[in-house]
């Protein structure tokens, strides 16, 4: 099995490069489990797929470069979201959606930290797509 350090992720909201700015990334995709349980199942639940769900979270360190276009996307709906686990030349993997831009938190640390903030988002009715 191969392995990857994450050392060289790159993260666009749009056209602009967030990567050099974060120093964690999370990103989800799944589907929502529907409970279809009857009786007569030896007491285990059973579940269908429903809809897919996509969701991302990411940890930066503040800067005033990065702040206002994090900022003024907040609701944002169906901004273009990449990320590439070990960086963008040509046959990397990536992974795309549309997404929406739920929360950003500008302001976090104690005294004598760097500032930190979290960005985080869901999908905006668009599959993930892994490229």
């Amino acid at each position: 099995m191969a392995t990857v350090t994450l050392l060289d992720c790159k993260i666009f909201l749009g056209g602009y490069n967030l990567s050099g700015y974060h120093n964690s990334i999370d990103v989800g995709y799944g589907a929502e489990m529907l409970d279809d349980t009857v009786f007569g199942t030896s007491g285990t639940r059973s579940s269908k797929p429903g809809l897919k769900t996509f969701e991302f979270n990411g940890s930066i360190f503040w800067d005033t470069t990065i702040d206002g276009v994090i900022f003024h996307r907040i609701g944002a709906d169906r901004e273009v979201m990449s990320f590439a686990p070990v960086g963008n030349a040509p046959g990397d993997r990536a992974y795309f959606i549309r997404a929406v831009n739920g929360q950003y938190n500008p302001l976090s640390g104690e005294v004598g930290a760097l500032m930190a903030s979290e960005f985080s988002g869901a999908s905006a009715n668009t599959p993930l797509v892994r490229g």
